[in-house]
Parts: structure tokens; sequence; C-alpha cells
């Protein structure tokens, strides 16, 4: 089992770790809304996410809509490739990963 975590960047960033699945979203949205602050924008790095499943795009889609009826902005950086087969699998990868150049 791959643990899962969330770090502090910056201010404004973030980076996902570990196993972004379904043993470890309840605690990974937890430790989201304890750390991530209301502001104009959020960046989270995917670039440390080891595992990813279908659980962990859903948790993504809600932090997205979470942030979309507040009016602001939320960007997914540097997904690895299984998160974005995964994505692309179920039509997900431009609603995700639309401004990551990657």
């Amino acid at each position: 089992m791959t643990l899962a975590g969330l770090e502090s960047i910056s201010e404004y960033r973030f980076r996902l770790t570990g196993g972004l699945t379904l043993s470890s979203v309840a605690e990974l949205n937890q430790l989201f809304y304890a750390q991530v602050p209301v502001i104009d924008g959020v960046s989270i790095e995917l670039d440390a996410v080891r595992r990813v499943d279908s659980a962990g795009l859903v948790l993504l889609l809600s932090w997205m809509r979470l942030f979309k009826t507040q009016g602001i902005a939320i960007r997914f950086l540097d997904p690895s490739a299984q998160m974005r087969s995964i994505a692309e699998l179920s039509d997900l990868d431009s609603i995700l990963f639309s401004d990551t150049g990657s």
C-alpha cells in the first residue's frame, strides 16, 4: 500500500504524493480541506503520485467542481503517464489536464 499525502510547496502550490486510490481519497480529501486556503487559485502537482485509480480521478473532479462553484481556479500539473492514461480512457484528460502543457 502506498501512503498518500499532500505537501505544501508554497502558499498556493501543493503536491499530491503516494497513491491516489480508493483507499486514500477520504484521507486526502480531509488533508486538502485542512491545508488548502480559500484563495484566487491553486495548483496541485501530480508528479509524485505513484498509483491512481478511478476514485482518484473522481476526487480531482470533486475539487474542480467545488472550486468552480466558488469562482476559484485550480490546475493539476505534471500528471503521470498512468494518470493520463486512465483519464483518457474516461474522456477526462481534456477536463483535468487542459492547461498542463504535457
